[in-house]
């Protein structure tokens, strides 16, 4: 191809170097690493994976993950990260050092001066103030409401009827994304999101209504696109449903849709773009596993969609209950995809 392309007077980008097929083995790869580190070259996962991808690639290969292989190649990997790698046990013990020292250690100040140690609890521990928690002090209590001093009634008033004036979503799972503050010290003031809402003169019911903006073939208000094509593709085979059933005796955790035994939870934001978004969903996602686990033991069966096949053959044997994530792929269901999931138990009368 190159020699056609020098014929033509045609110029090619040069590429890196190149390697034949099976040249790596585990040796080759810790030589190389060990002459990158001698020619003090960088060895961070992000740049060896754009500019020394056939290295990085062999790597996770031959030693499942990139820092095996650094490990492996006698290299301290924690010299290599950019960040600090924390552990749950290191992230408390420092929450609780700077605490004693006397700093301010609210969320909006910790971005300030230790952004390192927000992002590792949030990875973590779901949220900051899970994490401040955690190590022994009272987040909401204290913290939070030392920090917002100035947040009296009449201003947390005001801000929220600042934020509906813009047309922004006063539901408390958008606040507590984007003004957590404002959000924990509501709620410590007027004992709930939606009283503190109540007494900004604003309806908290058309805010849930707003919430609900997609209406399915049957009239059935739903919160997304992909519930409202799963809900349809329901309503197209004549299957009976509820909407957002109470599925835990304990906490306030709903199903999307119930089919008789079946539970489908449409996890819409499971490929998020934003990273946080999205790591942070699917951690709520598995918390509410872990709950339902916790209370009903091990009396229901739990699986994504596109693994139905694989446990089919339990579903079919069992009368326990049945939860299955279903993902869309860009925030739309295709109708083969729901087909891959449905048929199955419909084919099986497993649902009607």
């Amino acid at each position: 191809m190159r020699k056609l392309c020098r014929e033509k007077g045609i110029i090619l980008k040069k590429t890196g170097k190149r390697f034949p097929h099976g040249y790596w083995d585990k040796e080759k790869v810790i030589k190389e690493i060990q002459k990158i580190k001698n020619e003090k070259g960088d060895l961070s996962a992000r740049v060896c994976s754009l500019n020394r991808r056939p290295l990085f690639k062999a790597a996770i290969k031959c030693f499942k993950s990139w820092e095996n292989a650094i490990i492996e190649s006698g290299i301290d990997y924690n010299k290599i990260l950019k960040q600090k790698k924390w552990t749950k046990k290191e992230i408390i013990d420092e929450i609780k050092k700077l605490y004693k020292k006397g700093a301010i250690i609210s969320h909006k100040n910790m971005r300030k001066i230790r952004k390192d140690i927000v992002f590792s609890a949030e990875r973590y521990f779901r949220t900051y103030a899970n994490a401040v928690i955690s190590a022994g002090i009272d987040y909401y209590g204290k913290i939070a409401i030392i920090k917002n001093k100035y947040w009296t009634d009449e201003r947390i008033v005001h801000k929220i009827k600042e934020i509906h004036k813009k047309g922004i979503s006063l539901s408390s799972r958008l606040i507590q994304l984007e003004y957590s503050d404002l959000f924990a010290v509501a709620c410590k003031r007027f004992g709930s999101w939606e009283e503190a809402v109540f007494k900004s003169g604003i309806s908290y019911k058309e805010i849930t209504n707003r919430k609900y903006k997609h209406e399915c073939d049957d009239g059935t208000r739903v919160s997304s696109i992909p519930e409202m094509q799963f809900c349809n593709r329901l309503m197209k085979n004549k299957t009976g449903y509820e909407y957002e059933t109470l599925f835990s005796s304990k906490r306030k955790y709903t199903t999307d849709f119930k089919v008789g035994r079946f539970n489908f939870e449409v996890l819409g934001w499971w490929n998020h773009k934003d990273e946080n978004r999205r790591i942070e969903y699917r951690e709520r996602y598995k918390d509410k596993i872990k709950h339902w686990i916790s209370e009903k033991g091990a009396r229901f069966i739990y699986c994504f969609g596109h693994e139905i096949d694989k446990y089919l053959p339990y579903i079919k044997t069992s009368k326990m209950p049945v939860v299955i994530g279903v993902i869309p792929k860009d925030n739309q269901f295709k109708e083969r995809d729901l087909n891959k999931i449905l048929n199955p138990l419909i084919k099986l009368k497993l649902i009607n």
